[in-house]
C-alpha cells in the first residue's frame, strides 16, 4: 500500500502491446526509468514490493548512521544504479567483502556442501544460495557449465532475474546468478577463478559463465526464402548489430 501511494502521481503515457488475442493501448511510467534506494538495512524489506509494482526499476542501496551526540545523519555505504554488459554474472550481498570465488567452489557452494562465507575468506555468515526456477533458460546454462545439473540445493528459487537480483541485493549474505546486462551498483558481481566477467574476457573465451544465443536453420542460409534471407542479411548488418548491443549482448568478433 505504501508503495502504491508513493508511485501513483508518476506520469504515464499510452503505449501499444501485442498481446495473445489483439493489439492494444495501456498506460506505461513515462520519462526517466526509475530507481530504489532503500536505507540499509531497515528499508530493504520494501524493495521486493516496490519492484512487484515496477519490475524494472534499477535498486541502489545507502548506508546512514544518526550521531548520538548532533543526530546529525552520516553516509557510510553508498551504491546507487548504473549500466554495464551482459552475460550469466554469480552476484552477492553488496556488503559481502568476497570478490572472488574458485569455480569448484562455487559448485560446492551451490550444491550445498560449502555453507558459510567464512569457509572462503568472508565473515563468519550463512550463505543464503538464490537460483532461477526449474526450466529457466538462465538456470540451465549456469547448472551445465558449472557442471551442477539436478545438484543444486537453493534456499529459494524465483521466476525472474529482476527477483534474484532484488533478493540478494536485499538478503544479507545471499548469492544468485543473473545476466550481466541487469548488474547494476545494487549487487556486486563476483569473479570466477579470478577472471572478471567483462566484455573482453567473454569474447577471449576465459569466462566460465558465458553462453552463445544461436538461430537454425533448416539448410544453408542460401536455400532460405526471401523472408529468413531477408533477416539474416539485418542481423548481420550495422543497423542490426546496433539493436543486438541494445539488449546488452555480445557480438562475437
Amino acid at each position: 500500500l505504501m508503495g502504491y501511494e508513493a508511485l501513483r502521481d508518476l506520469p504515464v503515457e499510452d503505449v501499444e502491446v501485442e498481446t495473445p488475442i489483439e493489439t492494444c493501448m495501456t498506460p506505461m511510467i513515462s520519462g526517466k526509468k526509475l530507481a530504489v534506494v532503500p536505507v540499509l538495512r531497515a528499508g530493504l524489506g520494501m524493495v521486493n514490493s516496490i519492484l512487484t509494482l515496477v519490475p524494472s526499476a534499477k535498486v541502489g542501496h545507502v548506508g546512514l548512521y544518526r550521531d548520538p551526540v548532533t543526530h546529525e545523519p552520516h553516509e557510510y555505504y553508498c551504491k546507487l544504479p548504473e549500466s554495464i554488459d551482459e552475460r550469466i554474472a554469480v552476484i552477492v550481498d553488496p556488503a559481502n567483502s568476497v570478490s572472488d570465488i574458485p569455480s569448484d567452489k562455487l559448485a560446492a557452494i551451490y550444491k550445498g556442501e560449502i555453507t558459510n562465507w567464512s569457509e572462503l575468506g568472508g565473515n563468519d555468515e550463512a550463505i543464503v544460495v538464490i537460483g532461477r526456477e526449474s526450466g529457466s533458460g538462465t538456470r540451465d546454462a549456469f547448472e551445465e557449465l558449472l557442471e551442477v545439473k539436478d545438484a543444486c540445493n537453493y534456499a529459494q528459487e524465483l521466476d525472474s532475474t529482476g527477483g534474484v537480483k532484488a533478493k540478494v541485493a536485499a538478503t544479507p549474505g545471499a548469492i544468485g546468478y543473473v545476466s550481466l546486462d541487469v548488474v547494476d551498483e545494487s549487487i556486486k558481481a563476483v569473479a570466477i577463478d579470478s577472471v572478471e566477467p567483462t566484455e573482453e574476457n567473454i569474447l577471449a573465451g576465459n569466462y566460465l559463465l558465458s553462453r552463445p544465443f544461436v538461430m537454425a536453420t533448416n539448410g544453408e542460409i542460401s536455400a532460405q526464402n526471401d523472408l529468413v534471407k531477408g533477416w539474416f542479411d539485418y542481423i548481420t548488418s550495422d543497423a542490426g548489430k546496433d539493436v543486438i548491443k541494445s539488449v546488452g549482448l555480445i557480438i562475437p568478433q
